[in-house]
């Protein structure tokens, strides 16, 4: 019979820490490397490739010709497989079209996005084993304290054992919420490689500028430091010393939550120089601007930040942000 899908899941290694970086940025690194792929034809056993090993002809040739490739996350496994990670071992390209992202039919579906979380939603055959994560997280970046620097499976057989179980396991509890949820339909597949193209392209950042503007607000921040040690003997970070100074003259003050502040900043009852206090502590700890940090440490080798929206994101379907908000 010929074979309609395949279902894969891969574990990695990298020096950039993809929570701060997010899947581009990390795929593109050349410290990121596989440790582990496994795979499954349709409902045949789970199959495990390890680095070392010839990646086996048959799945070369089935995503060549384009088969369909599920997988939970489906962009995390595309996009490393084909950036540095997948051209190590010399992975073929996946592209989008031929992709069917099971995470992203779950929250189509109103089930939790998380494989384990679905899986026990949907009282599924497999339920996702939470025991080899920490092993996960453990091998894939750097170690300070271990004597290599990382784990490998030179040093440390019995982790990769548990990771190697733990990435076949990946497999068999997302073909089990595969098949109890519906696929998209055909148009909501098609708006899923929509988002997954705009993903793919990116968004052109302005580096040289977002570096002068950081360069500005860190002259600023110095300024407010300054003057707000000057005029209460604290710096805007120490929120209860800068709360004291301010109850000296307006005693009502009952907390530095930004809401409080804000409300304060217009209350005719609050002196002036308490009000520049709370105003230079209010902007002195503003989130806004960390955004930046967060473009710089998220943007591409070509000044492209990517993955910046999540198909599905709230359960009415709209999409939420990832990285940059």
């Amino acid at each position: 019979a010929r074979v309609t899908r395949l279902h894969l899941d891969i574990e990695t290694y990298s020096e950039v820490d993809l929570t701060k970086a997010g899947v581009f940025r990390y795929a593109e690194h050349p410290s990121t490397e596989l440790l582990c792929l496994s795979y499954a034809f349709d409902n045949e056993p789970v199959q495990l490739w390890r680095p070392g090993q010839p990646l086996p002809q048959r799945l070369i040739e089935y995503v060549r010709s384009q088969g369909e490739i599920r997988a939970h996350n489906a962009q995390f496994e595309r996009v490393v497989l084909n950036r540095t990670a997948g051209k190590k071992v010399g992975f073929p390209q996946i592209s989008v079209r031929q992709t069917v992202c099971t995470a992203a039919k779950m929250a189509a579906h109103g089930i939790p996005r998380q494989l384990g979380a679905a899986a026990e939603a949907l009282q599924a055959s497999h339920v996702k084993s939470t025991a080899g994560r920490i092993v996960m997280l453990q091998l894939s970046k750097p170690r300070k304290r271990h004597p290599d620097g990382r784990w490998t499976p030179q040093n440390s057989p019995d982790k990769f054992k548990d990771l190697y179980a733990y990435n076949i396991d990946d497999v068999e509890a997302e073909r089990a919420v595969d098949d109890l949820v519906p696929d998209l339909s055909t148009a909501e597949q098609e708006v899923y490689w929509m988002d997954q193209e705009i993903n793919e392209r990116g968004i052109a950042v302005d580096i040289e500028a977002i570096k002068n503007i950081q360069a500005v607000v860190a002259e600023y921040k110095e300024y407010i430091e300054r003057r707000c040690v000057e005029m209460t003997g604290a710096r805007p970070t120490q929120r209860e010393a800068i709360a004291e100074w301010v109850r000296k003259f307006y005693p009502p003050l009952t907390d530095m939550q930004a809401d409080t502040v804000k409300a304060l900043l217009t209350d005719y009852r609050v002196p002036d120089n308490a009000k520049k206090v709370l105003q230079m502590y209010s902007t002195y700890n503003m989130k806004a601007i960390t955004k930046y940090d967060a473009i710089l440490k998220a943007v591409c080798a070509d000044g492209r930040l990517r993955g910046m929206f999540l198909y599905h994101g709230a359960n009415t379907g709209r999409w939420s942000s990832l990285i940059v908000q």
